[in-house]
């Protein structure tokens, strides 16, 4: 009996033993598989941090991509904006001095047909002097000539009432 006994408490010694085995290798076992999740999740935590970082460092890059485009477009917006003001300006200019031009020459033909105006005026008092005086010339030479004429005319008159002694033709008066 003790040795029965005896056996059955080595039977249970070695049960517990052998329960002992078993639950510190389920144990071990237990902690792989905690150490195997904890060390998953850190790679899952890693890898997803890893993301994270790559999707803000690929947004930073697009925001500064795009902050560059911006400023590229703004410094294009301002060189476009510069052109076309230096094309109004260079317009204005032209529009200006076209302008300018333009008044020139309506001046220039204002004062031409002033001037032809003026040189006809100054032609026609001229041609009305030359005129008046060739009417006076002609108004003089007829005076002269019917002068000449009534001396011809009386000098006839004479010499024939010297032929005939002093009896003169009616027709003749």
């Amino acid at each position: 009996m003790a040795k029965k006994a005896e056996s059955e408490e080595t039977l249970i010694r070695l049960q517990k033993e052998e329960q002992e085995r078993q639950w510190q290798k389920r144990y071990e076992q237990w902690e792989k598989e905690e150490m195997a999740r904890r060390n998953l999740m850190v790679e899952v935590y890693n890898d997803r941090a890893e993301q994270v970082r790559l999707k803000q460092d690929m947004r930073n890059h697009l925001k500064n991509e795009v902050g560059n485009d911006r400023e590229r477009i703004d410094r294009e917006v301002e060189r476009l904006s510069a052109i076309e003001a230096e094309r109004e300006v260079g317009e204005a200019l032209v529009n200006k001095r076209h302008q300018e031009e333009l008044f020139r020459q309506m001046d220039f033909h204002q004062v031409t047909k002033h001037r032809e105006l003026q040189q006809h005026a100054i032609e026609q008092r001229q041609a009305a002097i030359a005129e008046e005086k060739i009417r006076r010339a002609v108004k003089q030479e007829q005076g002269k000539s019917h002068g000449i004429m009534r001396d011809v005319l009386d000098g006839r008159a004479r010499a024939q009432k010297e032929k005939t002694g002093g009896v003169v033709a009616p027709w003749d008066k």
